[in-house]
């Protein structure tokens, strides 16, 4: 189950490396607690488990992080390599709607 694979991605240490905390990376994990897997019996007796929202409801991230994880399944994941003597740059010229320029 999806579900499941993500849980393990988020709970085993090195599978998913998140930015340092704050207000946005709180909010991830907060949503991320908010999906509870269930046992149930349906009328027949058989069992299954199932996965329901509980708290406030909030899972957008939970759901964004099993679409991610489907895209993976699907094209992979690149190897990562680390260069800590190498100065890593980022583009923040990007405008929302807008051409780049």
């Amino acid at each position: 189950d999806i579900f499941d694979q993500t849980h393990r991605m988020v709970t085993n240490p090195g599978m998913l490396m998140l930015p340092r905390r704050c207000n946005e990376v709180n909010i991830f994990a907060h949503q991320m607690t908010q999906v509870a897997k269930f046992l149930e019996t349906d009328i027949h007796g058989n069992k299954s488990y199932r996965y329901a929202k509980i708290g406030d409801k909030q899972d957008h991230y939970r759901c964004a992080l099993n679409f991610f994880y489907l895209a993976c399944k699907k094209i992979g994941i690149p190897d990562v390599h680390r260069d800590r003597k190498r100065a890593t740059m980022q583009d923040t010229s990007y405008k929302l709607g807008g051409k780049r320029g």
